[in-house]
């Protein structure tokens, strides 16, 4: 549904999107006001924002775009216009809402973000692309949905009777109607988890009777709860049921729905539970799930009591099996419940398919169900021996749901099964008759999901009436489904090995089939699981192919570290993919490591599999750690072989397995669920992190291994959860790690401070006990410094982000600190912060300390300011120095002749410090700029000193009255200018830079234009600083052919475009301009001759799409 949505989306013109975004807005917000449209018309207009959103607070703007070529620039021009408002204060902004049919990728995403930080720190941003949009849509906004001309219709809703008897009719499965048994304590447990919960789940293996139970559970209800009403909700082909439910529930009735298979119902179930939230009447919901799948259900699902319904002991269906319903003597019921384990529905079966032919026909599940249902299939027409109808019975369960509407899926499954639609059609219609099919809309699909498996195992696997071979092409080479989520149920009925033994051949024929490397790598990632020896034999033979790296001048860092077990590499992860198979996992090791040491990246993926892979999930606490323990193993081995290089690995993995808690990952449907889960500290994993620990501290003692060992320390110690229930692993190691602090570390080393002081906190976070007194023992002095110019994060929090008061309060702080400072002490001072920000930067946030050396700077400025030059002129000389923010002191300083004079000494005599020159002439008076600047500005503009000449504007002016003539100085920085940009070396400007010479050097505007129509195409093309082409339209008033120029910098003639880019390309502002606008529409179309999607004979459809409307 999702999908369909966002293909909606996609489709609808910008006027009809735009509609869709104030319909969104206006079901979250009271006023919603659209200056971007026509009144009463679904017709857009110019307007900004687009809509804005009045509060009691202040305002909400919002911007929509459809546009998809050059988003970034759209979306920054979208945050200025909303920013930018006339007349409404930027403190009354809120909010800012940028909504958009296009995908945003995350780095746009950070890039969009940090610009509206950068230009509105304090105002909100919610940035919507398509695939958030649809989500939304889908989870909240139904109308929407009709509005997109989707539709939410079906038929899957019943009373009890009519579900009973529609679940007894195909006769395939156990009868609802048979007699309650053995359930009185689940019953129990059910009946009374409604009195405190809203949802149970009824949870079992196929066949353990969740249904019969789930009728005995609303009867024994209703008896105490009579004005609740009972629905049976059952899947329907994944058919949408919201409209289904606003139609079958009156608002006024309370209800008990009952989801049977909830599994099945796929996003339906999302809009269930949604639905129920919304409802104005109480609704209970009871579901059945299978054991399988009932995670990911759960996973989803709030206020919820599950219900285990689990297969009957000996005792127990012998009961049942010797009731007179049944009456089976005692050793077939001994025999019955050794082969079905006390499951219901298969010992059931057994009684049918194996009593009258005794203990000989009751040896596995297999022959149970070919037993039942052969005699069945045969008395409804003899369809076993219809060899035609099993075939298209047999892609029906392979397809789930086949729609003779759909010529196309007709055509295809001809194409790859020899099935003609009309034999596919007679065969469905057939089918259904004799009730193996359901039909729904000429919609077909199996009726009951036992039957389905077993006809698929028979057509494909078992008797191959259809070559399984097909089914390896359609999923490997066409990629028409996934043949291993095909495959899964059948093996959990009929057993992988058994399974595996029929289609092996298969496999084996298809992978010898394979030539090409490319193509049997895919074919190995897919089914390595089924050639295990041939996958790996295969890829050591491809991996030895390739060349070994350098390993020693391997970076550790971890490939795409945003995007979790993703590597993007089929080879990788197939071989990840053996921690599943344990018998064959320490070669597929062996394996890895040789792949990884090939090259830079190659490693950085194998650390993101020993990171990301191998850790923790849901199979981690029943398998004891146990691959856990083999990867530590594994490389533990290694060490002997170099030991400082093997050692890295472990110390860099090291947080990852000693984390306390870790996530797991569930999809039901399209939602996406991570859930928290603490380890489980058994005594293998205690052993496990004693021997990590102890490997820390192991290496520590090591020269060319302890900084790296502070880096595993620190990483560890960021990863202590809050959650006090995840504390008892942290509790686990504290003694060790507290014996090995007093033990190794020192408290005059500021590393050693650093990481005692950030242990306590972090257990004070978690709410584990530490002695402060112990803390308080590990006071260097680099790090009491640390101290005092690193704390503006807790600061703010205590001002409640005041930052003036703040401000007021770190002045003063820093004042004391210094207020008898001399100039080695400044040096002092110097060298220690050079030392937090080198060595010691791994551990620290640098920005605030960089802050503060400003804030040191400006006091010394105000209270001496000799020794500020000499500290000024000193400062230059350590690294730090280059990422300094010196504005604030610049412009706070009382500048005079002489101060400005040597200031401007100072920076021009040092190499970093003329990149601050800007900033100085930036705060510097008019009436103290020299000539001087002006040939400074210059001479550092085309060395490459500054990259950034955006405030040009405001600096230039500052130099008017210098020259007799300032045109001529104007030029030469024109000149200097473009010079630099022909470089290839980056800078960067701001449209009022050409603003301003257009304006007050008009003369030099036109005879430099050449120039700085190419420097107007260089700084676009690096930048896209003209959101509005208004300096774009300023050039072409001057000249208007520079529209050749610009087309073919911004548009490739051999490319196609679509309406929609040539509309959200901006091209249409140049009508708005003083030029001859017949000839840009002329050589726009010239230039997109042959490349835009309609003929460019309908001039008028054309100019309607140049021109914006």
């Amino acid at each position: 549904m999702i999908t369909k949505i966002e293909q909606a989306l996609i489709s609808i013109n910008s006027d009809k999107f735009a509609k869709i975004c104030r319909m969104f807005l206006s079901y979250q917000y009271t006023s919603v006001m659209a200056t971007g449209s026509v009144l009463a018309k679904e017709k857009s207009r110019k307007g900004t924002p687009d809509i804005f959103i009045p509060t009691d607070e202040g305002y909400i703007m919002c911007e929509v775009t459809t546009q998809e070529d050059r988003l970034e620039k759209k979306l920054k021009h979208d945050i200025d216009h909303c920013i930018g408002q006339k007349g409404i204060p930027l403190e009354k902004i809120l909010k800012i809402i940028l909504i958009c049919n296009s995908k945003i990728k995350p780095e746009l995403y950070e890039t969009v973000q940090q610009y509206k930080n950068d230009v509105a720190p304090m105002i909100r941003m919610d940035i919507i692309d398509v695939d958030d949009f649809a989500t939304r849509i889908y989870k909240n906004y139904h109308s929407i949905i009709r509005e997109l001309g989707i539709p939410i219709d079906t038929n899957q809703i019943f009373e009890p009777a009519e579900f009973v008897h529609q679940y007894d009719r195909s006769g395939f499965t156990i009868s609802l109607t048979n007699q309650f048994y053995n359930r009185d304590a689940e019953l129990a447990i059910a009946l009374q988890g409604f009195e405190e919960k809203k949802i149970i789940v009824l949870t079992g293996d196929p066949g353990t009777g969740k249904t019969k139970l789930s009728l005995r559970v609303v009867e024994e209800f209703r008896s105490s709860h009579p004005e609740y009403r009972v629905k049976y909700i059952a899947s329907n082909g994944n058919l949408n049921i919201w409209d289904d439910l606003a139609t079958h529930l009156q608002r006024d009735t309370d209800y008990l729905l009952v989801l049977d298979d909830a599994n099945k119902l796929q996003s339906n179930l999302e809009l269930i539970l949604n639905f129920k939230k919304h409802f104005e009447k109480d609704i209970r919901v009871m579901m059945t799930v299978r054991t399988y799948v009932a995670q990911q259900i759960i996973s989803g699902l709030e206020d919820y009591l599950k219900v285990e319904v689990k297969n009957f002991t000996h005792g127990e269906l012998q009961h049942i099996l010797s009731s007179p319903e049944f009456d089976i003597s005692k050793p077939f019921i001994d025999r019955i419940y050794s082969i079905s384990k006390g499951n219901p529905r298969l010992a059931i079966m057994c009684v049918r398919a194996g009593i009258d032919q005794g203990a000989a026909a009751l040896q596995n599940a297999s022959l149970i169900y070919e037993k039942y249902f052969s005699g069945m299939l045969e008395n409804i027409g003899g369809l076993l021996q219809n060899k035609e109808q099993l075939k298209v019975a047999g892609i029906v369960s392979l397809m789930r749901t086949i729609n003779l509407n759909n010529a196309d899926q007709s055509d295809e499954l001809h194409e790859y099964f020899g099935l003609d639609a009309t034999a596919l059609k007679q065969g469905c219609i057939e089918l259904q008759r004799v009730e193996i099919l359901e039909e729904h809309e000429n919609m077909y699909k199996i009726s009951d999901q036992i039957l389905g498996e077993y006809i698929f195992h028979k057509v494909f696997i078992q008797d191959k009436l259809l070559p399984f071979s097909k089914l390896i092409e359609l999923s490997f080479d066409r990629r028409r489904f996934g043949l291993l989520h095909v495959l899964t149920p059948i093996i959990n009925n009929y057993g992988f090995e058994d399974v595996r033994l029929k289609v092996i051949a298969d496999m084996e024929k298809y992978w010898n089939s394979l030539s090409c490397e490319e193509t049997k790598m895919r074919f190995a990632k897919d089914f390595w699981f089924y050639l295990p020896s041939r996958t790996l034999v295969f890829l050591k033979s491809e991996i030895s192919k390739m060349a070994n790296g350098n390993y020693n001048d391997f970076r550790f860092e971890i490939y795409n570290e945003k995007h979790i077990k993703s590597y993007e590499d089929h080879i990788l992860e197939t071989l990840v993919n053996f921690k599943r198979l344990p018998e064959k996992f320490s070669q597929a090791q062996e394996l890895l490591l040789t792949y990884g040491l090939k090259s830079n990246e190659l490693f950085s993926k194998y650390l993101k599999a020993l990171a990301q892979s191998f850790t923790f999930d849901n199979d981690s606490e029943h398998t004891d750690y146990d691959a856990q323990a083999k990867v530590l193993d594994f490389l533990f081995s290694k060490v002997p072989l170099d030991p400082v290089f093997y050692s890295r690995i472990i110390l860099f993995i090291t947080p990852e397995y000693l984390k306390s808690s870790y996530q797991t990952f569930r999809t039901v449907g399209s939602q996406f669920y991570v859930t928290d889960r603490g380890v489980y500290l058994t005594a293998t994993y205690k052993a496990l992190r004693t021997k990590l620990v102890g490997f820390m501290i192991e290496c520590f003692s090591n020269k060319s291994l302890k900084f790296y060992v502070y880096d595993c320390l620190q990483a560890y110690m960021n990863n202590i959860s809050s959650f006090r229930t995840y504390a008892k692993a942290i509790i686990f190691d504290r003694t060790q790690l507290m014996h090995f602090f007093q033990e190794h570390f020192s408290p005059k080393e500021y590393t050693d401070c650093f990481l005692v002081h950030l242990y306590g906190e972090r257990l004070k976070y978690a709410g584990i006990r530490f002695d402060k007194r112990f803390s308080s023992k590990f006071m260097a002095p680099r790090y009491v410094l640390y101290l005092k110019l690193n704390e503006e994060y807790h600061k703010l929090k205590e001002y409640k982000g005041d930052y003036e008061n703040y401000e007021k309060y770190k002045y003063a702080e820093l004042g004391r600190l210094i207020k008898k400072y001399s100039f080695s002490d400044y040096l002092r001072l110097f060298s220690d912060i050079q030392f937090i920000l080198t060595e010691g930067k791994r551990f620290v946030r640098d920005a605030p300390i960089k802050d503060s050396i400003s804030y040191i700077l400006d006091i010394l400025a105000q209270k001496d300011p000799e020794l500020f030059y000499r500290c000024l002129k000193k400062i230059f000389s350590f690294g730090f120095a280059k990422e300094l923010e010196l504005y604030r002191m610049f412009r706070r300083f009382k500048f005079s002749k002489d101060s400005s004079e040597r200031i401007r000494e100072i920076l021009e005599k040092s190499q970093v410090g003329s990149f601050y020159l800007t900033n100085f002439w930036f705060s510097l008076p008019s009436e103290l700029f020299t000539k001087k600047d002006i040939t400074l500005l210059k001479r550092h503009v085309a060395d490459g000193s500054f990259s950034y000449t955006g405030n040009l504007d405001i600096i230039l002016p500052k130099a008017t009255g210098l020259y007799k003539d300032y045109r001529v100085e104007i030029g030469r920085i024109i000149d200097v200018l473009t010079e630099r940009s022909m470089g290839n070396q980056h800078i960067s400007t701001h449209a009022p830079f050409f603003q301003y010479i257009e304006s007050n050097y008009n003369e030099v505007f036109r005879q430099k234009l050449t120039k700085l129509q190419s420097l107007y195409l260089y700084f676009d093309r690096n930048d896209h600083f003209d959101y509005d082409l208004e300096v774009f339209c300023l050039l072409l008033r001057y000249d208007v052919t520079f529209i050749y120029r610009y087309l073919d910098e911004n548009f490739d003639r051999q490319s196609y475009y679509t309406k929609k880019q040539i509309r959200d390309s901006y091209l249409h502002k140049l009508w708005k301009t003083d030029s001859d606008t017949d000839f840009l529409f002329k050589v726009i179309l010239e230039h997109f001759k042959d490349h835009l999607p309609f003929s460019s004979s309908y001039s008028s459809e054309v100019t309607a799409v140049f021109k914006g409307n």
